[in-house]
């Protein structure tokens, strides 16, 4: 979708220019593991990164990311559906 000539460019303009974009994640494991000094060393923030540049070389209104950490290890179906409120309120604020 974001390919020359129609997101961005000379002859197209800036098709998705001043749209709201956000990424929604599921990640696996714990949000404590994503630290400089714990096992994955980097924050999902600074890993996100490459995205958020290219959603601002396009000008579209990036917004901040939604994590849903643990999955992994906590796919019961109770522990899923906690997460429902909490993205329909990320998705709300989006608005």
């Amino acid at each position: 979708m974001l390919t020359y000539g129609w997101a961005y460019g000379s002859k197209s303009g800036y098709k998705v220019a001043g749209k709201k974009i956000a990424l929604a994640l599921s990640v696996g494991i714990d949000e404590h593991e994503y630290r400089s000094e714990a096992k994955y060393k980097y924050t999902l923030a600074e890993l996100t990164r490459p995205f958020e540049l290219t959603f601002e070389y396009v000008k579209a209104d990036y917004r901040p990311f939604f994590a849903y950490y643990g999955i992994e290890l906590n796919s019961e179906k109770d522990w899923i559906e906690r997460s429902v409120p909490m993205y329909m309120k990320f998705l709300e604020e989006l608005s």
